[in-house]
């Protein structure tokens, strides 16, 4: 498994952090079985734990230092060299934590 990226939130803590990059379009509407809405644009889910802390791949990482992702107050922390494996659940983000959009980040409509 390649190494992972903690990446952490100076605010946000046990939630989970959407953010959109509105420079990458869908080809049409997503409705999301993790937030329960419907995107236009890639969206990310970060669960950030009691820290603000969240551990996402090294391509996520190098995504978010894009134009179009600035502003969003993430800093990277380290590297993590063994990764815990992380499983898509759709619908456990409701459930459990809340949901935090991030402001600059709504999607255009």
């Amino acid at each position: 498994m390649a190494a992972g990226v903690r990446i952490q939130h100076p605010t946000e803590r046990n939630c989970t952090f959407v953010m959109v990059d509105a420079s990458r379009r869908y080809i049409e509407p997503y409705i999301c079985g993790m937030c329960g809405t419907t995107h236009v644009f890639k969206t990310y889910h970060f669960r950030l734990d009691d820290v603000g802390a969240a551990i996402v791949s090294q391509e996520i990482a190098e995504r978010l230092s894009r134009p179009a992702m600035r502003g969003h107050g993430f800093q990277i922390a380290n590297e993590v060299a063994k990764p815990p494996v992380q499983r898509l659940v759709p619908g456990v983000i409701l459930d459990r934590t809340p949901i935090v959009r991030h402001s600059e980040m709504k999607e255009p409509v």
